[in-house]
């Protein structure tokens, strides 16, 4: 390691960003953080108000060099994000270096021609260099340096050369605003639900098939049932789904629906690691939370944003990989009885049904026939066999890509 980067030692979890700003406030609320409850601190700071904010919520360090602002974010990655990158490059642009729990080292670009990435850091044999080639020809930069045998060191000495200074101990030390930050709303979802079972096969050909108009009542009440289930109390996010269609009443980050749905899915964060710094001797040890209650909540929390946000068939995608349990899929397609399966999309279901038994070991296929309204000899189709019961692990912590 470059004896000018031992700060990179210090965390496991971190996002390191160099944007064109006129202030380091307008960037803390770019990125979803709160000016007015803002303190000046160093990044160690910042780790320690992770350690003991209530919610665990990740936490930025902005840093004030005329015209343009050093971040760091400690456990999350929002600038890798390309809603965030939209946000803040929306005038200017930015460069984005970031590490996750996995040793994962990701790259993003963004100017007002739009995003690159985000993608992993390459050595020149990766296809990923064509990307880092483009973000060095957009951004004005040079690759001269770089060293496939030292890739951490060198996408850090790449972000400096955006940052106009080395991003070295010295630079990460200094005193920045920092805050706590509230992650803004999804912008990506499921475009395929899971097909392991018939009433699956059946909701993903009805969700290729049926009309947003069709779709929406349905779904918005399991959506609705869902919230129920995972205890989630809030009249504001129940209303936006009862308006859910009307163009008037469209749910934005800043939205008191949006504000609550991302503080619910902010929630994930109390099961997302420890704090780099223990918390002061003396202070209590915080009860743990359930992980089976956390993960349902957010798990309504992401079904809900994207019937707010991506329509119907998205909630419907998303709760066939989110929400456990057979009866609520039952329900649904009885729901939808009057929606009648295009053949094209009952076959593509019917194929992917059958690649999931195959590649499990099994032969049961599901006939196309199955998931229409009508058999070959037009008769309606019974009602399908008990299911076993499939418990769907909450994938809260999905990567949001550019298409």
């Amino acid at each position: 390691m470059n004896s000018l980067f031992q700060w990179m030692q210090r965390y496991s979890n971190y996002c390191i960003s160099a944007v064109e700003s006129a202030s380091a406030a307008e960037v803390l609320s770019q990125f979803g953080g709160d000016l007015a409850r803002s303190v000046h601190g160093g990044n160690r700071d910042a780790a320690e108000l992770h350690s003991t904010d209530p919610g665990r919520l990740p936490t930025l360090w902005v840093l004030d060099l005329g015209g343009r602002c050093l971040t760091a974010e400690l456990f999350s990655s929002e600038a890798l994000r390309v809603p965030v990158l939209r946000r803040l490059a929306r005038n200017s642009r930015m460069l984005s270096v970031g590490v996750n729990d996995n040793a994962e080292r990701r790259l993003a670009y963004a100017d007002k021609n739009g995003p690159i990435g985000p993608f992993s850091a390459p050595v020149r044999t990766m296809p990923e260099w064509n990307q880092l080639d483009q973000v060095a020809d957009r951004a004005g930069l040079s690759l001269g340096g770089w060293s496939d045998d030292h890739v951490p060191a060198s996408s850090i000495e790449f972000l400096g050369q955006a940052c106009g200074r080395p991003v070295d101990d010295e630079i990460m030390s200094e005193s920045g605003l920092i805050s706590v930050i509230l992650p803004v709303l999804p912008h990506t979802f499921s475009e395929d639900g899971p097909v392991r079972s018939q009433p699956e096969a059946r909701l993903t050909a009805l969700a290729d098939s049926a009309s947003a108009e069709q779709l929406r009542p349905a779904v918005a009440r399991q959506v609705q049932q869902m919230l129920r289930e995972a205890q989630v109390d809030s009249d504001t996010v129940r209303s936006a789904i009862d308006a859910c269609g009307n163009s008037a009443t469209e749910v934005t980050d800043e939205s008191p629906a949006g504000r609550e749905v991302r503080e619910l899915l902010a929630e994930q964060y109390l099961l997302a690691g420890t704090a780099v710094l223990r918390p002061s001797r003396g202070s209590r040890r915080r009860s743990q939370p359930d992980p089976e209650v956390v993960h349902g909540r957010v798990s309504a929390g992401v079904v809900a944003a994207a019937l707010l946000r991506g329509g119907p068939r998205a909630a419907l995608l998303e709760m066939m990989y989110r929400r456990a349990g057979t009866t609520w899929q039952q329900d649904l397609i009885d729901d939808l009885a009057a929606v009648t399966p295009a053949p094209a999309a009952a076959n593509r279901a019917s194929a992917r049904l059958e690649e999931h038994h195959l590649r499990h070991g099994r032969s049961r296929k599901a006939p196309p026939t199955w998931l229409s309204d009508r058999d070959d000899n037009g008769t309606a189709p019974a009602r399908s066999e008990p299911l076993e019961e499939i418990r769907i692990a909450p994938q809260t912590f999905r990567q949001e890509t550019e298409s």
